[in-house]
């Protein structure tokens, strides 16, 4: 298998060469309300998919994997590898967004059909659902240059 270049955004220390796996925290520092989301979104996963629950977020651009380090208090930005590691799913987080914006259970429930399924949107933020990664480069551990970031999003 050949390694794929991804990002990550993490609030945990690493260095180069680094084998990173989720840290399990995902259920208990999401917003309010996401619990009940990821219910519909397990309840909807087809049999050979992996549980999002446990699994590590990889983002397969660079400029997404940006906007969410920006946004997170503490973070820091990772280039990641799979090496000979699957991917376990390749979804559109806007289907995810979509879901926690609506109130309304068909509304969700047709968002986790079509992020199980890997359609995309017009715009899509992919992620990827993996196991472990390996950390190829640290893109920054600096503070500033986060909020940097963020005060100037989106770009020109």
């Amino acid at each position: 298998m050949e390694s794929m270049k991804l990002w990550r955004a993490d609030k945990r220390d690493f260095n180069v060469g680094d084998v990173i796996t989720s840290a399990n925290e995902f259920a208990s520092l999401n917003p309010k309300g996401s619990n009940e989301i990821e219910q519909v979104f397990e309840h909807r996963r087809p049999d050979g998919k992996p549980n999002r629950v446990g699994c590590l977020y990889l983002f397969e651009n660079e400029v997404v994997a940006k906007q969410h380090w920006s946004k997170m208090a503490d973070g820091k930005l990772y280039e990641v590898e799979l090496r000979d590691e699957p991917i376990l799913h390749r979804g559109d987080m806007r289907f995810v967004d979509a879901a926690f914006a609506s109130s309304d259970i068909s509304t969700i429930e047709k968002c986790a059909i079509d992020y199980w399924e890997g359609i995309e949107t017009e715009k899509p933020r992919i992620e990827i659902l993996a196991t472990r990664a390996t950390i190829v480069q640290v893109i920054s551990k600096d503070q500033v240059e986060r909020r940097t970031y963020l005060m100037n999003w989106p770009p020109p």
